[in-house]
């Protein structure tokens, strides 16, 4: 079979790596793609963006599955256009990506649904949302309406923050949108729940945990992520998430007439009310997915075929290891970053290097965007897996214009260590 991937990062490249594995596919092509994929698929150059001529080259050449890793072609409708012309797509429709593409809209559903979450109010008005926040309080959580490359939420601690915000969502339109959400603010550990999904139908994958702000000890500006690792041993409330979160949200969803199909992104936290939930997303975690789907024993396109014809699944199954992936970033990410600098891939058999924001120039490789490569790892343990993934980067050498958090898997390798005492 011939499989199409739209996207061009990192959780592309990984997407790719693992239907590769699946022993009917004839070709994988990604579009737009990026130079390290070579090796796995063929690169097509279309924007990711341009429906109708990914839909005509999907035609053209034969097209048996198209998966969608990035968040905009969701928006404009990427799945209506391909359902129209006949082509098996795994991505959710216009309408029900709208749990992604617009939080308020996502508030809503989660009201109906009757499903845990953060309170919040929605304003257009700036001087509106300003009075809000001087009458509510601090801390409070500013999130900007739609997308925003992981980027358009802030954790306001202190009031001056809260209404710098405010202002810039809404008076400077710094993400385009012209609406905002003021969310309380929630206190616990969040995690990731993914899950494949048709209808009612779902395959839950193992938790994992994201690392969104841009330096050590969860500090700085809110990034796309930073890094992620899977298993989570502090969390365990799986069921409950599921019975509570999941399932009442696509049983909402299929009642409202736009029923889920893709990648379900749960961003929850663990409170002390139990698990609520911070967002979701309509697509495939970044970096989660680079670390998800090494860990995986599942063939990642049986399962989705089998979706696709609405057969009943279960569980995905885990290998016994710990996988961990480190993000690496060009100098002045998330900002503005610098690019066009060298890289060095060292070459590795147990390391698997994720590409996003690189390019190839003759022979080598250069930044290219802001988060550049996601270095993965898998060890008997979490620390194991942290361990080789470091050294890996240190032998990459790499120069004062790349940065990288150096404690990705901190709080999964202390609650490791603390369930190794008290089971000894």
């Amino acid at each position: 079979m011939n499989i199409l991937i739209i996207g061009r990062g990192g959780r592309e490249h990984c997407l790719a790596w693992k239907c590769r594995r699946h022993s009917g596919v004839q070709q994988i092509y990604v579009a737009k793609g990026n130079d390290g994929m070579c090796e796995v698929a063929q690169i097509v150059d279309i924007d990711e963006n341009d429906i109708s001529a990914l839909a005509e080259f999907a035609l053209q050449n034969a097209i048996d599955l198209t998966i969608v890793g990035t968040e905009t072609p969701l928006e404009k409708g990427i799945t209506d256009v391909f359902r129209q012309h006949g082509l098996r797509i795994f991505a959710p429709t216009q309408a029900a990506a709208r749990i992604e593409t617009s939080k308020d809209f996502a508030k809503q559903l989660m009201q109906r649904a009757h499903i845990p979450t953060a309170q919040a109010a929605t304003f257009t008005d700036a001087a509106a949302a300003r009075q809000y926040v001087l009458q509510k309080g601090v801390p409070v959580v500013i999130k900007n309406d739609g997308l925003a490359a992981g980027k358009g939420v802030v954790v306001a601690m202190d009031e001056a923050t809260a209404l710098e915000a405010v202002d810039l969502m809404l008076l400077h339109q710094q993400f385009g949108s012209q609406k905002i959400l003021i969310e309380e603010y929630l206190e616990g550990e969040e995690f990731t729940l993914m899950c494949l999904v048709n209808g009612r139908n779902y395959i839950a994958l193992p938790l994992s945990q994201d690392h969104k702000r841009a330096y050590n000890g969860d500090v700085g500006p809110n990034t796309g992520g930073m890094g992620a690792y899977t298993p989570v041993p502090q969390i365990h409330c799986t069921q409950e998430a599921l019975q509570r979160v999941v399932e009442p949200l696509l049983r909402q969803m299929e009642e409202d007439g736009y029923p889920f199909c893709g990648f379900l992104y749960a961003g929850l936290m663990q409170t002390a009310e139990g698990v609520k939930v911070i967002e979701f997303n309509a697509r495939f975690g970044d970096p989660e997915c680079e670390v998800l789907l090494p860990a995986l024993r599942n063939d990642l396109v049986a399962d989705i075929l089998e979706l696709l014809d609405g057969k009943s699944t279960t569980a995905a199954s885990s290998a016994p290891l710990s996988t961990l992936g480190v993000v690496l970033c060009a100098e002045g990410y998330p900002q503005q970053p610098h690019t066009g600098f060298p890289l060095h891939f060292p070459a590795s058999e147990t390391i698997q290097v994720f590409h996003a924001g690189s390019k190839k120039v003759g022979d080598a490789y250069v930044s290219n965007g802001g988060r550049v490569a996601v270095i993965v790892a898998q060890g008997e343990t979490l620390q194991t897996a942290q361990q080789k993934a470091y050294q890996y980067i240190e032998n990459m050498q790499l120069s004062e214009h790349f940065f990288y958090r150096n404690d990705i898997g901190q709080k999964g390798i202390a609650a490791e260590k603390s369930n190794l005492f008290i089971q000894t």
